[in-house]
């Protein structure tokens, strides 16, 4: 998969979403082109859709001359497809706006990079530690969110710490029975206490 996708021996940044400027992946972009005159064989894989936003990311790339390290992939909710993807990333990185897609990283044992500004997030920011599974970035710099991706790609230590930590937050906190046992005590909670 890594070679027929031109990843091979590569360390992969990833981002799987809706492509929507709330999102700010352009950071992303941006923060690649940083990155890659230290590691130039890095690859950003920015995996989804929305035509105009897309259009607008794949510009700013060819701006910024690192088209050849931004990998656009189509978006697709087809897990079999996007697997390998995570699979083979070393950190997941969603700039702003971070939601269930913090979830779906630390179930892969993704490491997650995200802003520090709670206010441009979702609820399950909750789930996120920074410094145990993850990293924040000073909200909106270019240079923090460089610094974050640089430290979990260039130390293995750390980035197998956050992993193994990113895996053991959605195993002890966010399973199936969880969601199910909590949504069942909610629904006898409420019948139990009825709105007079």
């Amino acid at each position: 998969f890594r070679r027929n996708h031109g990843i091979a021996n590569c360390p992969v940044v990833l981002f799987v979403s809706r492509l929507q400027p709330a999102n700010r992946v352009d950071l992303l972009v941006r923060a690649t082109a940083q990155l890659v005159q230290d590691i130039p064989a890095l690859k950003t894989v920015i995996i989804g859709d929305g035509t105009q936003e897309k259009e607008r990311l794949q510009a700013l790339a060819a701006d910024l001359k690192v088209e050849n390290s931004v990998v656009f992939v189509d978006g697709t909710y087809d897990e079999m497809q996007l697997a390998p993807w995570f699979l083979s990333a070393k950190v997941f990185c969603y700039p702003a706006n971070v939601g269930l897609s913090l979830i779906h990283a630390f179930w892969y044992g993704l490491p997650v990079v995200t802003t520090d500004n709670i206010k441009v997030q979702n609820p399950e920011i909750a789930a996120f530690k920074h410094g145990k599974n993850g990293l924040s970035y000073a909200d909106d710099s270019v240079s923090s969110l460089t610094e974050a991706l640089r430290k979990i790609v260039t130390d293995h230590a750390l980035q197998s710490s956050l992993s193994i930590a990113a895996r053991h937050t959605v195993e002890e906190g966010y399973t199936i029975p969880l969601m199910v046992n909590g949504l069942d005590a909610a629904i006898r909670y409420a019948a139990d206490n009825p709105v007079p």
